[in-house]
């Protein structure tokens, strides 16, 4: 028994670096963001994320959800299939939203309609195709116990977000 509370408070501690991280950074680059953005910037930067956190579950049809549940205690070889099928069922769903989003710009700006999120569609559709695939694949190795690769992709989550706040932020918004 005791080894069984040993690998649950380790695969606590290793969740709650994978999830921790990325919330942590959006913390601390607040500052930055207030000293660089605009508060009409800051707006902007806070609705495309909503907007893509919005999509997501659209976008994605719960496949993060999916990934957690078939593939757990399974070979290897039927946990490749289930991997392969979902990044594939990613890809689809991507072309499937990025048309849909790239259409609904094309028709919008057609009539001369302007707003937060038409005129921000490819960097909304960047960002949920990131999303999507770091969702997937943290929800793939959190069912096939793999909690310190889970935790890597969180890491590597934060650590690209400072990296694209600092290139984008400072060359799209700073003056």
């Amino acid at each position: 028994m005791d080894k069984k509370y040993k690998r649950l408070g380790i695969n606590t501690i290793l969740v709650l670096i994978g999830n921790i991280g990325s919330k942590l950074v959006m913390f601390l680059l607040v500052p930055f963001y207030t000293r660089w953005l605009s508060v009409d910037d800051f707006g902007t930067a806070d609705t495309v994320m909503t907007y893509a956190i919005l999509l997501l579950g659209i976008a994605a049809l719960s496949i993060g959800e999916a990934i957690f549940v078939f593939p757990k205690d399974k070979s290897f070889n039927v946990q490749q299939e289930y991997f392969s099928s979902g990044i594939a069922f990613l890809v689809f769903s991507t072309i499937v939203s990025s048309v849909a989003l790239f259409g609904i710009e094309f028709i919008v700006e057609r009539y001369g309609l302007h707003g937060i999120f038409v005129d921000n569609i490819p960097l909304i559709v960047g960002i949920l195709i990131a999303m999507l695939l770091q969702h997937f694949v943290q929800q793939f190795t959190r069912s096939i116990n793999k909690m310190a690769v889970y935790s890597t992709t969180g890491i590597v989550l934060s650590l690209a977000n400072v990296l694209f706040s600092f290139l984008l932020i400072r060359k799209y918004f700073v003056v």
